[in-house]
C-alpha cells in the first residue's frame, strides 16, 4: 500500500512529540505546549501594541495563546493527535505545501517578555519546527506587562522604555539590568563618529549588525554560556562596531 512522505513525516513528528513529553514531564510541567492563558489574569488584561509583520526566530515561539489547543502539541510543537484526526490531515497538507511551494501566510502571535505565543498558525509552526526552520513570518502584537521588581520584567522594560514598538530588540537577550542601556550608549558613540550613519536612527543599523553577530554566535556557542545580547555587548566593548558594520 502506498504511504505518502507527508504521512511518514507526521508519524515521525508525533513520535518526537511523545518522546518529548516522556522526557520532560516532571513536577508542575507536563510536557505539553505552554499557554499564555495559563499566566495570571492580570497579564492578559494589559495594553497591547501592534508590531506588524516580521520574520520571527523560531526559538522564540514557545507556546499557544489558546489553552484549549495546548494538549494538541507537545512542548516542542510536535503534533500528538491520531493519524485519523483533522489535525493530521491539515498538518500533512501544510508539510506538502511547504516542500513544494513554501508556506507564505504569516502566523499571528502575541509577544510577552520577549517570547511568542501563537494565536493562529500552530500547525504552520509545527511543520516548520519539524523541518528545522530558523524563522517564520508572523503578525505580532506585543503584550505590555505591568512593571514589577523582578529582573526579567525590569530588563524587558529597559528596552521598552527606549523603544516601545521596537520588535527587532525583543530577541536581543540580556541577563543583567543596564546592559542594554550600555549597548545603546556605545552604539550611539560609534554612530556620532561615523559619517555614514551619523544621521540614521539607531533602530536602522544596530539590529542588522546584531543579527549578523547573533547568527555566528549561535554557531560557535551551542551551550549559550552568555545570552546573545550580553555576548554582543562584550564583543563591542573590546572590538567596537567597526568590523561588524563594514
Amino acid at each position: 500500500m502506498f504511504v505518502s512522505n507527508a504521512y511518514r513525516e507526521y508519524m515521525s513528528a508525533c513520535k518526537s512529540g511523545r518522546k518529548f513529553i516522556s522526557k520532560n514531564s516532571s513536577g508542575e510541567y507536563d510536557g505539553y505546549l505552554s499557554s499564555i492563558e495559563a499566566l495570571p489574569k492580570s497579564v492578559r488584561s494589559l495594553s497591547r501594541v501592534s508590531l506588524g509583520i516580521h520574520e520571527i526566530p523560531m526559538k522564540l515561539i514557545v507556546g499557544t495563546y489558546n489553552a484549549a489547543r495546548s494538549r494538541d502539541f507537545s512542548g516542542n510543537f510536535m503534533p500528538l493527535l491520531s493519524k485519523h484526526s483533522e489535525l493530521a490531515t491539515k498538518w500533512q497538507y501544510l508539510y506538502t505545501h511547504q516542500i513544494n511551494e513554501g508556506i507564505c501566510d504569516p502566523i499571528k502571535a502575541i509577544e510577552y517578555l520577549g517570547r511568542l505565543y501563537v494565536i493562529e498558525g500552530l500547525k504552520r509552526v509545527s511543520v516548520m519546527k519539524h523541518l528545522g526552520a530558523c524563522s517564520i513570518r508572523g503578525d505580532v502584537v506585543r503584550l505590555i506587562p505591568l512593571r514589577h521588581d523582578d529582573d526579567e520584567t525590569l530588563i524587558h522594560y529597559e528596552k521598552l522604555d527606549y523603544d516601545l514598538k521596537g520588535f527587532w530588540y525583543c530577541y536581543m537577550e540580556f541577563a543583567k539590568l543596564g546592559a542594554f542601556s550600555e549597548l545603546v550608549a556605545l552604539a550611539t558613540e560609534y554612530a556620532d563618529s561615523t559619517d555614514e550613519i551619523k544621521e540614521k536612527e539607531l533602530q536602522y543599523w544596530l539590529p542588522i549588525v546584531f543579527r549578523e553577530f547573533a547568527s555566528q554566535y549561535d554557531l560557535l556557542d551551542n551551550n549559550h554560556q552568555l545570552k546573545n545580547g550580553d555576548a554582543f555587548l562584550e564583543y563591542t566593548r573590546v572590538q567596537g562596531f567597526c568590523q561588524l558594520y563594514h
